[in-house]
This record gives C-alpha cells, structure tokens and sequence, in this order.
C-alpha cells in the first residue's frame, strides 16, 4: 500500500482535476488509510469516536498557487506567555467552544460538556448531550451541538445547558457553521445542508461528500471528499463569480481567519494561507512540528503544534502568516485550541484539563 500512495502522490503533483475524476477510487483507497473522516481532530469508526494523534496524509496538490516566503519557528521567549488557568476536567476534554469569558468542553469519554468560567474553581455546570459531539460551536444565543447518534443540530442555552431546539437531518452532520439567520452544516452522503434559523426549512445548497466547511467575508467555502474546494453563495450554493476552484489533496481542514482561508493537514508539518480575494495559496508556511490546530482573536492568530504528547502554542503574523517570536510549550495531548476574551484556551486530552493561556 506504501508504494500505492507513493506513486498516486507523485501523479497528483503532475495532473489536476481531470487525473482526480479519472482515479476516484485510488484516491478513496488512501484516504481511507489515513481516517478520511477526521472531522477537528475526531475519527467516527464503528465503536464510536477515537482521538487521531498518527500522521495524516502527506498528498498535496495545488491546482492555482502562487509561491511565498517560508516561515520557521523561532526559539519561544518563555516570558511572553503563560497559564494563567486551569480547570480539571473529569474525563479527556476534546473540544473547546468559547464566547467571552466562558469555554464549554466536550469529552472524548462521552457525552457530557461542561460550563467553564474564567476565575471559577469548578465547572459551573456539566450537560450529559448524549453523544460525542462532531463539533460544537458557541455563540450569543445558543451552544450548538452536531449530534450524530441522532442525526441533529441541537441549541443549548449557553448559560444553563437547558436544550432550546433541534432539527433533525437526513444523515450524520459533521460540521456546522452558525450565522445569525441560518446554519449550515455538512450532512454524509448529502452534502451541505443550509438550516432557515426563521421558518426551520432546510435545503441542500451543495452536493457530495463534504469534508469541511467556513463560513468567509465574500463567500462559504466547502472542501469536498476529493479535496477540490470551492467557493459558494452561503444562501443559494451558486458558484461566486471570479474565485476558481482549487484542489488540495489531503486529510486536512480549512478555516477561515483574517481575510484568509488557512488549509493544514493534521500531522503535517506545512499550513497554506489561501488569500480569499483570488483563491490563490499566497504562503506556505513551514512548521517545526506537526500541524494540529489554528484559531484567531483580536490580539493575534494562533497556531498549536505538536510532537507525539508534547506541543507548542506559537502565534503568526495576521497579515502574511509568518511565525512570531512567541511561543509557549504544552505538555499532556493539546488537541485543540479557541479565542476568547481572556486569552486562548487549550485542551489538553491525557491531562485531563483545560488551560487558559495569555
């Protein structure tokens, strides 16, 4: 299988969309021995979800590029940052929704999130959902939850957990996007579904199997099975007009931040910045360590790295990427990272806790 991938990565550096349709089930064959489904750091297999800390796929092919200054990471100045928090989480945190000064934890153990708020010594209150979340998302008027045991996109009150509303899916949603009148999210073996947040309809605004979403100033941007990512109407699906479509081959994710598109393979030590304007890779940005995560604030842009249990939090230039001389190591699984308005908290899976950092 080794020299399967070998040879269909060097083919893909050489050939664009025209080689992908032609060699669909190669493709889904690699993918499939790297966890395709990885989802923020979560794989759904048959019993249920597992964290995924291997190397992803290193396949990598860029339709419209153009070149950029590498960056590398200098020596952390151990004074610029700190742990100014931390809260014990009963179980192994996996992911982190924050609004303000409050975070909301997802476990990797089971069901329940908890309520965390900065200068509180103990979670203010714990929410058995029923299910491992496929993402989770906070914002002004709800904690938003993709429930795949039933098929659903549930609304928590963010202050008392209390469940708001739902609606139920055609499929098992992955992630969601929530903007004040709709939320979209992606649907297996559908595609992109857009939820009217007024009148609770739902329409399919992109077909196929998507791996990853967000939501940009000019447009939604969708990156499907085949790693081709497109540039959407967030409303009606439509192609914008001037933003061709580009492919990146690979188990990665993309997330939008500052005016750009950032792509990164987990356990690959290479993260694109894709200028939204013309959808074209602006920089590409060499990590000392293994991509993991990548969020933004109004301070700075985030980016966590890792080496098996060991990480580092280090921060980028927002306008071209590059890295800063602004670093912080973590020890214990960091798998996931969020902004808020006290710094940026970090999860931190075999520790068992969340760290807030600043």
């Amino acid at each position: 299988m080794s020299n399967e991938r070998n040879d269909i990565g060097r083919a893909l550096k050489s050939v664009g969309d025209d080689f992908i349709d032609s060699r669909a089930a190669d493709i889904v064959t690699v993918r499939a021995g790297v966890g395709r489904y990885r989802r923020r750091r979560i794989r759904f297999a048959a019993g249920g979800a597992v964290l995924a800390t291997g190397t992803a796929a290193l396949l990598v092919y860029f339709a419209t590029a153009s070149s950029g200054p590498d960056a590398t990471l200098p020596p952390a100045d151990g004074s610029a940052l700190a742990i100014v928090e931390e809260h014990r989480i009963d179980g192994s945190p996996l992911q982190v929704a924050a609004k303000q000064d409050v975070a909301w934890v997802a476990r990797l153990t089971d069901g329940v999130i908890s309520r965390i708020e900065v200068g509180a010594t103990s979670p203010a209150w714990e929410h058995d959902v029923g299910t491992i979340p496929a993402d989770i998302q906070a914002t002004a008027d709800g904690l938003w939850i993709a429930d795949r045991a039933t098929n659903q996109i549930v609304q928590l009150d963010p202050e008392t957990g209390a469940r708001l509303q739902a609606w139920q899916l055609q499929g098992p949603p992955g992630r969601i996007a929530v903007g004040e009148n709709a939320i979209r999210a992606t649907v297996d073996g559908i595609g992109v579904v857009r939820i009217d947040r007024a009148t609770d309809d739902i329409e399919i605004i992109y077909d196929g199997s998507v791996i990853d979403i967000a939501m940009g100033q000019t447009a939604f941007w969708v990156m499907d099975e085949r790693g081709r990512i497109a540039a959407i109407d967030p409303d009606s699906g439509d192609p914008v007009d001037g933003l061709e479509r580009f492919t990146v081959i690979g188990d990665g994710e993309i997330t939008y931040l500052r005016e750009a598109l950032y792509y990164g393979i987990e356990g690959n030590r290479m993260l694109l910045r894709i200028d939204e304007a013309t959808a074209t890779v602006t920089d590409r940005i060499q990590l000392p360590e293994a991509y993991q995560d990548i969020d933004a604030d109004s301070n700075g842009l985030w980016v966590l790295i890792r080496d098996g249990r060991l990480g580092r939090l280090a921060e980028l230039d927002p306008a071209t990427g590059a890295v800063l001389d602004r670093g912080l190591d973590l020890v214990d699984d960091p798998v996931d990272i969020v902004t808020g308005d006290d710094g940026v908290w970090v999860a931190l899976a075999s520790g068992g806790k969340v760290v807030l950092v600043r």
